[in-house]
């Protein structure tokens, strides 16, 4: 239990890697919160991993998606140990002008 009494953010943590990366930091005693788009994912993400972890719906492609997971954490009064920022997108142009519309799109995402 290495990880106890930290807390851990995983982005894209509801499937894959980064669900693994969240059952990882699980294991280690962290508290975790998962965030995702996919409220479904997110759910059988909880219930996969149990113990202790949280999860967000939120898309981060978009300000608003961002917005909502800061204040989460504010909200909660406790700061965030660890960062995974592992959601993504992946577009085959340069990053300077992929737009937000563009990137919240959902036949774009990982």
């Amino acid at each position: 239990m290495r990880l106890h009494n930290r807390r851990a953010l995983v982005t894209g943590g509801s499937d894959g890697i980064g669900l693994a990366i969240a059952e990882a930091f699980s294991r280690e005693g962290a508290d975790v919160l998962i965030v995702g788009r996919d409220t479904k994912k997110l759910d059988a993400a909880r219930k996969h991993l149990g113990g202790t972890i949280e999860t967000l719906s939120a898309d981060l492609a978009t300000s608003a998606g961002i917005a909502a997971v800061v204040e989460h954490v504010k909200k909660s009064g406790r700061p965030l140990d660890t960062l995974v920022n592992n959601a993504g997108v992946a577009f085959l142009v340069p990053f300077e002008i992929v737009s937000e519309e563009q990137s919240s799109s959902p036949s774009r995402s990982m």
